[in-house]
């Protein structure tokens, strides 16, 4: 006997990616056993929950209806075969003749019945029958064509006068040529318009390939290459079908001859294209959408004007789901087609069903189609007995369903702003919740753009009230409401004050009410009751289409901007939040934080749309030291795709870790959009703000020791590079670690080899800075005579000016932070996610310049009381004005990030293509400079923490 193990420890191997999704929700529960609407879970403590998934639609009768279960006990006891191919399988034949029966009055129609295994199947036997009619129909025309060629050539053979053959301005001197022109015109036709099948928007229909491609919502489609039949979806709009269908109309040639006078002539015959229009009476998976019976009825009309099979599906809303055991029928319409499945099997058996009229069955396909389960016994027997439960049920169906649905529609009516509308028929039901792509709260627009709020919704109820719901496949902000036949009012009635709690927390945007349950322990029951929060909704401007369009990427600088953003979400502490931010990331997708217009000096103007990432920077950081950013540069790139296709952008902006994460830009890999990180006007405002700080406080830059914290950065290297002109001596800081000390190192040879190199193409050496001190080296006069050494890659270059000049040398490169007390002037650019700079790190009066962000200084030391001018941040001063929207940021109204700066003035300019893209380069720093005056960006270098 095997063992059973564990479900949670091998998870990984039966649906990994949805169990993942079902286990970060705490929706992964494990049930033992069932009975009508209750579902118990296993293990030490049995617990009960009220079950109205239904089975996506199958369970009408519940689970494990007494009487079906009598049943399919007794058919075992009996041992009914279950394997009997090649046979006549009279239990099938029987359930046909039930299904028939019941089908005839509503329909005035006789059919075939096809069993099969389910739902999917049904639309596929469905498919392949349209096919073969319609191929059928093309066979008969060739065998006409062919007669009467035929017909014409025993004529024209029997002449005793040579005719000359003329069509549409051609002649033709003998009949094979004239038989081989018209039948080439209709195969290149034929050929040209392959079938096609009209299907709804809205509709789902499966998903094997061939159900597939009648399913409208792309995602289901896109990861196949969208394979199986050709397909148009249509609106629910009657003109809109009958132009489809218009436009599938093919002209075939069919010729004729009068045999008195032997004159040939030709008749167009019309062939629709379309094999086949399908369509759900209630559209389940789209939202529980019912069709206007007007609608249906001229669908009807349409198909019968045409000659195009009507396929009803009614596989999630027939079978007495409505009440009705056609769902169609409260419409009064007929179809050609049905498709039958889920409640058919009484929730016991996989078995669906495929009826097709008699008068169009085309018996080839018994023949072509088999299945080794359809047809059996079991099943059968299971489906007549279902059959008979729920027809004599079907009138308290009605009764249960136009109570539960005046229910929740008062609840709609109390909560206007939270559901948007109710929907459905008898024990099918929807509720639409309102649309979150505005909402201020990361956590929830993330979730919501990325489809899985839904599940949230459904997993608070699961988790806090015991109750089983989901969401519908193709429409993630509806929630489905099936039970069964036999529900209770008790447990409507527990279902509605249940999901009035849901609406309630909703309507008060208290979203750790909603998510608290995912939370641990310490974290949970820090608030009781639903509080009443102010979010502020995202601001959205259309932007004209000549106007330039730029986007801008950034995440939350800590948790303090995450709480600021969402401040229901204020209550938890750092670690749980990053945690939260953690397990949904899988899950989660960029959003837009605003939009705005920013313009220029000159009145040029360009369009910015900000997209926040459900990160904070020490997430960013952790995933940089442990080595796993793929997560991170999937959403960067997803973030992107977003800008481009939604906001049609032609270049996006790199904020804060995001540049790093994707390697100075290199990893985003969306073609057609120009890609920068910002830090060549970082650079740019950065060495602005020390050399007007230092003027100001009377300091002369050639007469300092410069330190640069953070030497192992692009930013940092280039800032070392310019200040190299100015100052007799660096220091340049990389980090503790033996990485960032050889980076550092690095650095300082890239310093020398640029000064070297600078120093020869001179006639003098400069008056000042760290060239004039290395033009007097023997290193210097080697390099004069020999130029060439400097590209050896052997030849390193810092190790013999520092084997020359030993501690005299002007550039030193150390770990820790010691010797900075002896420089007056102090640049940092570093990734670290906490501020660690504090006033004892450096002497009274120096200045420091901060780029990073979030700023490494700490409050103490912007605060100081030792005189040291503190510059937080490369900030740019906008030229009118603008406040930039990306709340959690602060950012004072006319001041933006140097870093997004950039990115507007790269839309001002037009710029096709990359910026600061990989590692900037010191003529990227003046250039953007220079365009940054033309436009009227200034530097605004900030002196409190309150501006970031």
């Amino acid at each position: 006997m095997i063992e059973e193990t564990a479900t949670h420890n091998n998870l990984h191997q039966v649906n990994p990616g949805l169990n993942e999704l079902l286990r970060s929700l705490k929706m992964d529960k494990v049930f033992g056993r069932a009975q009508g609407d209750l579902i118990y879970s296993e293990g030490e403590v049995e617990n009960e929950y009220l079950d109205f998934i239904g089975g996506y639609g199958a369970n009408l009768l519940g689970h494990n209806h007494p009487a079906l279960v009598e049943t399919m006990t007794k058919a075992l006891a009996d041992q009914i075969p279950v394997h009997a191919q090649l046979s006549v399988r009279s239990k099938s034949a029987t359930l046909a003749s039930v299904l028939n029966k019941e089908m005839r009055e509503p329909t005035g129609r006789s059919f075939v019945v096809m069993p099969v295994n389910s739902g999917t199947e049904a639309i596929e036997l469905s498919l392949k029958h349209c096919l073969m009619t319609f191929n059928k129909r093309l066979h008969n025309f060739w065998e006409r064509f062919e007669k009467r060629m035929s017909n014409i050539r025993s004529i024209i053979s029997r002449s005793e006068t040579p005719r000359l053959l003329a069509f549409d301005q051609d002649t033709f001197d003998n009949f094979d040529s004239f038989y081989s022109h018209i039948s080439s015109l209709n195969e290149r036709l034929i050929e040209k318009c392959s079938p096609l099948f009209l299907s709804a928007k809205k509709a789902f229909h499966g998903k094997t390939l061939g159900s597939l491609a009648l399913t409208h919502r792309l995602k289901f489609r896109k990861a196949f290459g969208e394979q199986g039949p050709r397909v148009v979806f249509f609106e629910n709009d009657l003109a809109h079908i009958e132009r489809e269908m218009e436009k599938a109309q093919l002209p075939l040639l069919l010729p004729t001859i009068n045999k008195s006078t032997g004159e040939i002539s030709m008749k167009e015959e019309t062939i629709s294209t379309v094999a086949g229009l399908f369509l759900e009476p209630i559209q389940g998976e789209g939202g529980v959408h019912v069709l206007d019976g007007d609608f249906l009825r001229g669908v009807r009309d349409l198909t019968n004007r045409y000659r195009i099979p009507f396929v009803l599906d009614e596989i999630q809303c027939g079978f007495f789901r409505t009440g009705e055991f056609l769902a169609s029928t409260h419409s009064g319409i007929t179809g050609d087609l049905y498709t039958l499945g889920k409640s058919l099997g009484g929730s016991l058996v996989k078995i669906g069903a495929v009826l097709i009229s008699e008068d169009l069955y085309d018996r080839d396909l018994g023949l072509l189609h088999s299945s080794t389960f359809a047809q059996d016994d079991l099943s059968s027997i299971v489906a007549v007995r279902a059959y008979g439960l729920a027809k004599e049920q079907s009138a308290s169906i009605v009764e249960k369903g136009t109570y539960f649905m005046y229910q929740l529609q008062q609840l709609q009516r109390r909560y206007p702003n939270v559901i948007e509308e109710v929907r459905g028929k008898g024990l099918m039901l929807g509720v639409q919740f309102k649309k979150m792509e505005d909402k201020d709260s990361y956590l929830i627009r993330s979730l919501y753009m990325a489809g899985y709020l839904g599940y949230v919704l459904s997993a608070y109820l699961l988790n806090n009230h015991r109750i089983r719901v989901g969401i519908t496949l193709s429409s993630d902000m509806t929630m489905r409401i099936q039970p069964s036949m036999n529900v209770t009012q008790v447990a409507m009635d527990k279902f509605i004050i249940a999901l009035e709690n849901l609406v309630n927390i909703l309507d008060h945007e208290d979203y750790y009410q909603l998510i608290q349950f995912l939370l641990p322990e310490k974290a949970r029951g820090l608030r009781k009751r639903p509080k009443r929060f102010h979010h502020d909704r995202i601001l959205r401007i259309s932007p004209t289409p000549e106007i330039p369009k730029v986007g801008f990427l950034c995440h939350c600088i800590d948790t303090d901007t995450f709480k600021a953003a969402d401040p229901s979400l204020s209550v938890l502490d750092e670690d749980t939040i990053e945690q939260l931010l953690l397990k949904f990331l899988p899950v989660c997708e960029p959003t837009t934080l605003g939009e705005t217009y920013v313009q220029s000096q000159n009145g040029d103007r360009v369009h910015l749309t900000m997209v926040g990432l459900p990160l904070t920077s020490r997430m960013c950081k952790e995933a940089l030291k442990e080595r796993k950013t793929d997560e991170l540069v999937s959403i960067c790139n997803r973030a992107v795709e977003y800008l481009k296709k939604e906001h049609q952008v032609s270049t996006v902006g790199l904020g804060q870790y995001t540049s790093i994460i994707t390697n100075n830009g290199k990893n985003i890999v969306v073609p057609g959009v120009g890609v920068t990180t910002g830090n060549s006007l970082t650079t740019y405002m950065g060495l602005e703000a020390v050399c007007t700080q230092a003027e100001e406080k009377g300091l002369r830059l050639s007469e300092e020791t410069v330190a640069v914290i953070g030497a192992a950065g692009n930013i940092c290297s280039i800032y070392a590079t310019y200040l190299a002109n100015h100052t007799e001596r660096l220091v340049l800081v990389g980090s503790n670690s033996l990485l960032g000390y050889r980076r550092a190192r690095n650095t300082a040879r890239f310093i020398y080899e640029w000064l070297f190199r600078d120093l020869m193409r001179r006639a003098e050496p400069p008056a000042e800075g760290l060239g004039r001190a290395l033009s007097n080296t023997e290193l210097f006069m080697s390099l004069q005579r020999n130029p060439a050494m400097i590209d050896d890659k052997k030849f390193d270059i810092l190790n013999a000016i520092e084997h020359e000049l030993g501690d005299a040398s002007p550039i030193v490169v150390v770990k820790d932070l010691d010797i900075v007390k002896n420089c007056r002037v102090v640049v940092v650019a570093t990734n670290a996610d906490k501020p660690f700079l504090e006033p004892h790190h450096f002497s009274q009066d120096t200045i420091v310049c901060d780029l990073s962000v979030p700023t490494s200084c700490t409050e103490a030391l912007i605060h100081n009381n030792k005189n040291i001018d503190v510059l937080l941040g490369g900030l740019v001063k906008l030229p009118k004005g603008e406040k930039i929207p990306a709340k959690g940021f602060s950012l004072q109204t006319g001041s933006a990030f140097a870093c997004l700066s950039e990115t507007l003035l790269l839309g001002l300019e037009r710029w096709d293509g990359h910026y600061s893209y990989g590692a900037v380069s010191y003529q990227q720093v003046q250039d953007i400079g220079s365009t940054a005056a033309k436009h009227g960006f200034k530097m605004l270098a900030a002196k409190s923490m309150a501006t970031l």
